[in-house]
């Protein structure tokens, strides 16, 4: 209670009201015993009030402030009827008072001068009538009192709006601080793992926990067609875009990012959630190729250009880890690659019987390139005939032996052109004559390539490998 007190404004400024009021008694200018008297009731009346209205306080601010600071005016007041003239010198005591009102707000300055612009005119009229300078005197202090109010007012505004602006500068500190560590984090999990679906979830989780937005989604593809990665906050979702519509497909058309601080005001947005109020879209772009994209919605405020240049910085990330995981899966696919090949060479060098070689390579073949099927037609020198001599994927073992014309299906095209041909709507009426029954009659078409078997510059038997998933296209590799 004690500290409590101490730390009370209004005890402060009754000790320091109460100060020349006692050095005024002490030279001779009243009662000594008078005047010590009433000093100790004010300041503990002070103390008191310190102690009584805390609780009022915090409910009725302005009513207590005004109230404290109005009995201060009026010791002040009483001090200049009990010395008479020699306490002209208390008025300067007033204006310390409507300072000190002023920096507590409109209100309190107002009252608190009113009260003391009244007092002292009564004095002043009570003491100054016969010089008939009374009013005169009462203006001049009015006046000091106006500018020493307006002047605190004014000061104290500014201090609050710039304890505002700091306040502002410290919280927007913070949250870029925080906005940029959470970048960051994301990198490292990017570098880490790369961009598995088990990251991308954490990419999308660590976006909306650390850097504030509620929902979040990542969606991959090319400049034609995206399909959602992973997303977090979304209830319903579109699973992929083509490019025709929304801002999503605006971005994917433009390749430029988007920001919409109004989504009700931009006619491509196409309303999910009727709670979005904002949104982001910024593609995901490396060394000119478009990868996806990343995308943000506010529902609680409108996101601006800061939103904007930090969902930029995670959309670099992203695809930066999306080639490097692309260049990691080539670099993979081709230590694959060897080893099979190596598995394969291994295969078809350790025998010397040509039907168990014919085998070997058919085996072997589809474990180099991914396939169903795989075929070899082998030129057959005593005859000058190309036969199949073996298959794998397929159970019509009746076939192996039969003829393939140049011409004729993948393996006759590859023979003819002597170079490699890729059919990727091969079906049963481009088949070789010879096999034209062969497989199952409701086959539908497939990916299929074939490739020239060349010696000495004789073509002599071709290499016919084909999947059945018509989406697994060959790449180059």
């Amino acid at each position: 209670p004690l500290r409590r007190m101490l730390r009370d404004p209004f005890v402060g400024q009754a000790v320091l009201i109460a100060v020349p009021i006692a050095i005024l008694a002490q030279g001779g200018a009243g009662r000594p015993q008078v005047v010590a008297a009433l000093v100790a009731t004010f300041v503990a009346g002070q103390a008191a009030l310190a102690m009584t209205t805390r609780r009022i306080y915090a409910r009725r601010r302005v009513s207590v402030s005004v109230g404290r600071l109005l009995v201060n005016v009026a010791f002040v007041a009483s001090g200049r009827v009990v010395f008479g003239d020699a306490g002209n010198i208390l008025a300067l005591a007033y204006l310390p008072l409507v300072s000190v009102a002023a920096s507590f707000g409109v209100r309190q300055a107002l009252a608190v001068g009113a009260a003391a612009i009244a007092l002292q005119g009564m004095v002043e009229t009570l003491y100054r009538a016969e010089e008939g300078d009374a009013l005169y005197r009462t203006l001049v202090f009015a006046s000091v009192a106006l500018l020493v109010g307006i002047s605190t007012r004014l000061e104290v505004s500014r201090l609050h709006h710039a304890r505002v602006r700091m306040r502002e500068a410290v919280t927007d500190d913070r949250r870029r601080a925080k906005q940029i560590a959470g970048v960051e984090s994301i990198g490292r999990i990017l570098a880490t793992d790369g961009p598995t679906d088990d990251a991308l979830d954490r990419v999308v989780a660590r976006v909306s926990s650390e850097l504030g937005y509620r929902s979040v989604a990542i969606y991959l593809g090319g400049a034609d067609r995206v399909v959602l990665g992973s997303q977090v906050g979304y209830h319903d979702l579109v699973e992929a875009f083509d490019g025709t519509r929304g801002i999503v497909g605006r971005v994917m058309r433009s390749g430029r990012p988007a920001l919409v601080p109004d989504v009700k005001a931009d006619p491509d947005y196409l309303e999910v959630d009727p709670d979005v109020q904002s949104e982001i879209c910024v593609p995901l772009t490396a060394e000119g190729e478009f990868l996806g994209l990343v995308n943000v919605e506010s529902t609680t405020h409108s996101l601006d250009t800061t939103d904007l240049r930090l969902m930029v910085a995670v959309a670099d990330r992203l695809a930066a880890a999306l080639i490097i995981g692309r260049e990691r899966q080539r670099l993979t696919e081709r230590a694959d690659l060897f080893r099979h090949l190596h598995d394969f060479s291994e295969a078809v060098n350790g025998t010397l019987d040509p039907n168990e070689l014919y085998r070997a390579i058919v085996r072997g073949v589809p474990r180099v390139v991914p396939a169903d099927i795989a075929a070899l037609v082998v030129l057959d020198r005593a005859t000058g005939r190309y036969q199949l001599m073996a298959m794998d994927g397929v159970a019509d073992e009746e076939y192996v032996g039969v003829e393939v014309r140049p011409g004729e299906g993948m393996a006759g095209r590859a023979i003819r052109d002597r170079a490699l041909v890729i059919d990727e709507q091969f079906g049963r009426p481009s088949f070789a004559a010879s096999v034209a029954t062969a497989g199952d009659p409701a086959l539908t078409p497939m990916q299929a390539a074939a490739v020239p078997l060349v010696r000495e510059g004789a073509v002599v038997g071709a290499i016919t490998v084909l999947r059945h998933d018509r989406e697994r296209q060959f790449t180059q590799l």
